[in-house]
């Protein structure tokens, strides 16, 4: 179920359903979650603050709270600034699912007082397809930043959560004194940097040697070998392809939890085995 999108500054793009009217014009208020440490080189708590400067920036106030912390201190922290009015409430790649120093309990308290939690996913849903299914949908909305990721969720994922694409932005390069904006800058000496992960070469033979389904390890086969040397465009597309010749409807795997879930961890692991070759 995707949703329409409002600008959100100069870089960002969200959706809230539903706002009061008197809350606008007091001033909204976010609560933007943040897991120093959980991501790789950092880089999400750095989508994490840009996305607080662009609501800034529109005039709201916004909280940044640091989910490593004590249970009781992360607790304590949230239900204080729940206290002044929260319109909305943000984290990433669905990490608050876990129990994370009580993240999980945070979740239930911000759904129990009807508080919008937006999560923002930087990777494929099939990478993070256990929490997906896990997350409570009430007062949920999901974001992903390529369109064919939100395609994959309608096709593959039977979940009744609103889904938006929200663009990931670019920083302006900062100098060591932190210049920001019209201040001097650090010149680049690369032009483009793809960053990712890898995942170990045999991850792919033995997440499917795990199946014990001759049909489902044929078909993840023939989309490994579509796809190997070939790795130009989504794995999604040599999915249904491999489904449309075998005469499998897309939709026997989205009305199946655990085919579901199957299906999206194999593909990750497949991705993770490409990336290397």
């Amino acid at each position: 179920m995707r949703s329409p999108l409002s600008l959100l500054g100069r870089r960002l793009l969200y959706f809230i359903e539903a706002v009061d009217s008197d809350r606008k014009e007091t001033g909204m208020r976010a609560i933007i979650f943040k897991a120093t440490g959980l991501f790789q080189y950092d880089v999400v708590n750095h989508f994490a603050e840009e996305l607080g400067q662009g609501l800034v920036e529109l005039g709201w106030k916004v909280d940044f709270i640091e989910t490593n912390q004590s249970k009781e201190s992360l607790s304590k922290h949230t239900v204080s600034v729940i206290h002044q009015g929260v319109d909305v409430a943000f984290h990433f790649n669905g990490f608050m699912v876990r129990d994370i120093n009580g993240t999980n309990q945070v979740m239930t308290c911000l759904r129990e007082c009807g508080i919008p939690m937006g999560i923002i996913f930087v990777d494929h849903p099939f990478h993070h397809i256990t929490r997906i299914y896990d997350v409570d949908p009430q007062h949920v909305f999901m974001c992903f930043y390529e369109t064919s990721f939100l395609n994959s969720f309608e096709k593959f994922i039977n979940r009744n959560i609103p889904i938006a694409q929200l663009m990931h932005g670019a920083s302006m390069s900062r100098n060591q004194a932190g210049a920001f904006d019209g201040g001097p800058v650090m010149h680049k000496e690369r032009d483009i940097i793809f960053a990712g992960t890898i995942g170990k070469p045999t991850e792919f033979d033995e997440t499917l040697a795990s199946i014990g389904e001759p049909l489902f390890q044929s078909i993840m086969t023939e989309v490994y070998e579509k796809a190997r040397g070939r790795y130009h465009k989504p794995l999604d597309d040599y999915l249904e392809e491999v489904l449309s010749q075998k005469k499998i409807s897309t939709e026997i795997i989205k009305n199946s939890e655990p085919v579901s879930r199957f299906i999206a961890q194999t593909m990750a692991a497949m991705d993770k085995s490409l990336r290397q070759q």
